[in-house]
């Protein structure tokens, strides 16, 4: 749980395959309501050959957020490895 007290820079991954199990507009909600101010980055990854309408409706929702789709393994490690150099 992040903690409004908090200096630190916070990052927050959103991966998915394409298939949407969760209620996405109530977590963008949470998201925009309690801890907009804390957040410095909403990376939002779609792996596979999906359209990823759950990353769409998300990006469309966070503000910053912006996807990417990632269609092999060493595309993901690739993305990972910049994720890691954005982390305090």
């Amino acid at each position: 749980m992040l903690s409004k007290n908090t200096n630190k820079r916070t990052i927050i991954l959103f991966m998915t395959d394409g298939d949407d199990n969760s209620d996405t507009s109530q977590v963008c909600h949470n998201i925009n309501t309690k801890f907009k101010d804390l957040i410095t980055h909403f990376l939002l990854i779609g792996y596979g050959n999906s359209d990823f309408p759950v990353l769409k409706q998300m990006e469309s929702k966070l503000p910053g957020g912006k996807h990417t789709k990632i269609y092999d393994p060493s595309q993901l490690e690739a993305k990972f490895k910049e994720v890691a150099l954005i982390i305090p």
